[in-house]
């Protein structure tokens, strides 16, 4: 009998572990958003130097972090 209700009690935690694992907020991530993340120079003359800047956006909860960043 005190088996059973050692076994008991353990099934009941688990379950409680279980249930609270799965209805705990999820860790806020970040969401990266750029409204034109392509840009077309044209022709552009050899050894020309042209520029660009593109508006980068974190739209979720974490933080964003741009690691690296290269150019096509």
């Amino acid at each position: 009998m005190t088996r059973t209700k050692t076994l008991i009690c353990l099934l009941v935690a688990a379950l409680f572990l279980v249930a609270g694992a799965a209805f705990s907020p999820a860790q806020a991530q970040p969401a990266i958003h750029c409204d034109k993340p392509e840009h077309d120079f044209g022709t552009v003359a050899q050894g020309g130097e042209v520029e660009h800047i593109f508006k980068i956006k974190n739209k979720g909860k974490g933080v964003l972090k741009i690691e690296r960043a290269r150019g096509g």
